[in-house]
C-alpha cells in the first residue's frame, strides 16, 4: 500500500469513528429527551387527576407542579443540546452516507419521531403552564430532530389533505368512501409520516385515502383496506 493510500484509509477510519461517536451521543440525547417528554406527560396526568378530586391533595399538587416545572426546564436544556448536536453534525464528513450506517440509524429513530408526534397531539393544557409554551418546545425538538436527519439527506414527509395518492411513497391504511368523484384516490388524512433517503423509501407514509362510490348514502363510512 502506498503512503498516500494509507493516509486516505487512516483519514477515512478517523472520520467514520467521529461520525459513529457523534451518532451514538445524539441517540443517547434523543432517548433522554423522550424519557423527559414521557415524564412531563405523566406528571401532567397526575396533576389533572388531583385537580379533579377538588383540590383535596393540595400539597401533592404543589409537589407535582414543581416536578413538572423542573422537567420542562430540563427539556429546554436538552433542546439546546439537540440544537448544538445538529450544528456539529453539519461539520462532519458527508462521505459515509450509505445504507449500512445512515439508513439503519434513520430507521431506529422512527419510533422517536412517532413519540414526539404523539406528545404534541396528547398534551393537555394546564392552567399555570401555557399549552402553547410546551407545544412550542415539542415543535423545536422536532425541528432539531428533522434538521439532524436532513444532514444525511434523510427526510420525514407528510402529505396534505387532497394530495394525489402516490404508491411510490404512500401506503393506504384505510379507505374513506366519498360521493365526490374529484376526491377519488386523494389523501383524506396523513396517519403516520414517511421517511426517505434521497429517493429510497425507508418507511412508507401511512395515509387514509378517498374512494369514489356512486352511492351517495353515508359517504363517510370508513372501510379498512
Amino acid at each position: 500500500m502506498t503512503e498516500s493510500k494509507k493516509t486516505e484509509t487512516d483519514i477515512s477510519k478517523i472520520s467514520s469513528m467521529r461520525i459513529i461517536r457523534a451518532i451514538h451521543e445524539f441517540v443517547n440525547l434523543v432517548f433522554d429527551t423522550v424519557k423527559n417528554i414521557r415524564d412531563i406527560l405523566s406528571l401532567q396526568k397526575k396533576i389533572l387527576a388531583y385537580n379533579v378530586s377538588h383540590n383535596t391533595h393540595l400539597e401533592n399538587i404543589q409537589q407535582l407542579e414543581q416536578q413538572l416545572l423542573e422537567a420542562i426546564k430540563s427539556l429546554y436544556q436538552r433542546q439546546e443540546c439537540l440544537e448544538r448536536a445538529s450544528q456539529q453534525q453539519e461539520l462532519l464528513s458527508r462521505q459515509h452516507y450509505d445504507q449500512h450506517i445512515i439508513e439503519p440509524m434513520a430507521r431506529s429513530f422512527l419510533p422517536i419521531a412517532d413519540i414526539i408526534e404523539q406528545a404534541r397531539k396528547s398534551y393537555t393544557d394546564i392552567e399555570f403552564i401555557p399549552k402553547d409554551d410546551v407545544m412550542g418546545l415539542f415543535q423545536a425538538i422536532e425541528t432539531h430532530f428533522i434538521q439532524y436527519l436532513s444532514n444525511y439527506d434523510i427526510k420525514l414527509f407528510r402529505s396534505r389533505q387532497g394530495s394525489k395518492f402516490n404508491p411510490k411513497y404512500m401506503q393506504p391504511i384505510r379507505m374513506v368512501l366519498t360521493d365526490q368523484q374529484e376526491k377519488d384516490q386523494t389523501v383524506e388524512k396523513s396517519l403516520q409520516p414517511g421517511l426517505r433517503h434521497d429517493d429510497r423509501v425507508l418507511r412508507y407514509e401511512s395515509v387514509a385515502i378517498y374512494r369514489f362510490d356512486k352511492q351517495p348514502n353515508n359517504p363517510k363510512i370508513l372501510v379498512e383496506d
